[in-house]
């Protein structure tokens, strides 16, 4: 079976897959989404960001916090565009190997890059980079549950 593509998402598309609007959502666009397996994309920072201002006021830089919010919902879109989980709620449950090499300021585009390892009862596990201008910026391990589905698991376990 071939795979399906999902190409030239914009933010209207990401929302109906995403259960974030703003000022949560750290995704501009998705140029490539295959359910299942990946998902590429990316943030434009500017300095009308809410957070630049005070995170710091002479030398504005992206928070890790929200590097990592972007991180996970690029993953995020890799599971969510599969039929039946769109917008459905998500909890991350473990971020490791999480690794931040560059200052991202306002003016950079973060493009996102993420690969879904294992998705199952309820679980996800993938690895996201991140770069700026082709140079690697940051990159993390994430773990993310869907809790109504380990609810279920949980139940029918006891």
């Amino acid at each position: 079976m071939e795979d399906v593509i999902l190409k030239g998402l914009d933010i209207k598309e990401i929302m109906r897959y995403h259960n974030c609007g703003y000022p949560c959502l750290m995704l501009d666009f998705m140029d490539e989404v295959i359910p299942g397996k990946s998902a590429k994309g990316y943030k434009n920072f500017t300095y009308n960001e809410w957070f630049f201002p005070a995170h710091f006021e002479n030398d504005p830089n992206v928070p890790s916090s929200i590097l990592m919010e972007a991180m996970s919902q690029t993953l995020l879109m890799t599971f969510l565009t599969l039929p039946g989980y769109e917008r459905i709620p998500t909890a991350c449950l473990r971020i490791t190997h999480i690794e931040f090499r560059r200052k991202i300021i306002p003016g950079d585009r973060l493009d996102l890059s993420a690969e879904l390892k294992m998705f199952r009862d309820g679980i996800a596990y993938g690895k996201v980079e991140g770069s700026v201008d082709g140079q690697s910026s940051c990159s993390a391990d994430f773990t993310i549950g869907i809790p109504s589905i380990l609810e279920q698991n949980s139940r029918s376990e006891n």
